[in-house]
């Protein structure tokens, strides 16, 4: 459900009004009022406060961002990304 939805939001122009992410929730099988309950659920919006506070302790500033055997990778640098890799692999 979630990687259609995605893919839908990302792709979509112009406005997003609720009314359409409800539209493309509902599209990719999403229980919109469960959806739309749980953006409203404080131990949620608690979570993602969390995880946006850790991220940016951690020098993330946009997604996507990595980190590999403690080196950042910031963006969609799929070179720096397969050479860390590679690195954390070998050592």
């Amino acid at each position: 459900f979630y990687l259609e939805f995605h893919s839908t939001m990302i792709q979509a122009s112009g406005p997003l009004p609720s009314s359409r992410i409800d539209s493309f929730a509902e599209a990719a099988g999403i229980d919109v009022a469960q959806m739309r309950e749980d953006m409203n659920d404080p131990a949620i919006e608690a979570h993602l406060e969390d995880v946006y506070r850790l991220g940016r302790m951690l020098g993330a500033d946009g997604t996507p961002f990595f980190i590999v055997d403690g080196t950042p990778i910031p963006g969609a640098n799929m070179e720096a990304l397969n050479t860390a890799l590679d690195a954390a692999l070998e050592g």
